[in-house]
């Protein structure tokens, strides 16, 4: 569950998608995005 609120906080900060969306996605999906995510921050 830690992970699942990792994931859900990280998204919740950069993309703003509100914890309904985000809770929508299963676990892969939102591992998904979290990847996406960090590697255009780490681009920057």
């Amino acid at each position: 569950m830690d992970r699942v609120h990792h994931e859900v906080a990280f998204l919740g900060r950069h993309v703003h998608w509100t914890l309904e969306e985000l809770l929508s996605l299963d676990h892969a999906q939102r591992q998904r995005w979290v990847a996406e995510v960090a590697a255009q921050l780490g681009a920057d």
